[in-house]
C-alpha cells in the first residue's frame, strides 16, 4: 500500500478505537444512522442484512436454541459481544 505524504510531511494514520470509546460514542448517538462494528480496534461499516441472511440467522437460532436451551448456556443473537482473550 502506498501512502501519500501531505504538505505537512506526515502520512495519514488510522485511529485505533478502544471498546470503551466505541461504546461511549455509540451511546452519544455518533453512529445513529450507521451500522458499524468495532473489530480489532478498527471501525468497520457494515452493509444492511438482506432477506437470505435474516432467514439463515433465524433458522440457525431456532436450531441452536433447541440444542442449547438449558442452563448453563446463554445464546446471544447478533448483539454486542466482547471477546475475552485467554492468556493460554
Amino acid at each position: 500500500m502506498t501512502l501519500a505524504i501531505g504538505q505537512s510531511g506526515f502520512a495519514p494514520s488510522p485511529h485505533r478505537w478502544r471498546v470503551e470509546d466505541f461504546f461511549r460514542a455509540s451511546e452519544a448517538g455518533v453512529f445513529e444512522s450507521q451500522k458499524v462494528e468495532l473489530i480489532d480496534g478498527e471501525l468497520i461499516d457494515m452493509p444492511p442484512a438482506k432477506d437470505p441472511h435474516a432467514w439463515t440467522v433465524s433458522r440457525l437460532v431456532r436450531e441452536v436454541m433447541r440444542i442449547f436451551s438449558d442452563p448453563p448456556y446463554w445464546v446471544k443473537i447478533q448483539t454486542t459481544q466482547r471477546q475475552i482473550h485467554c492468556p493460554c
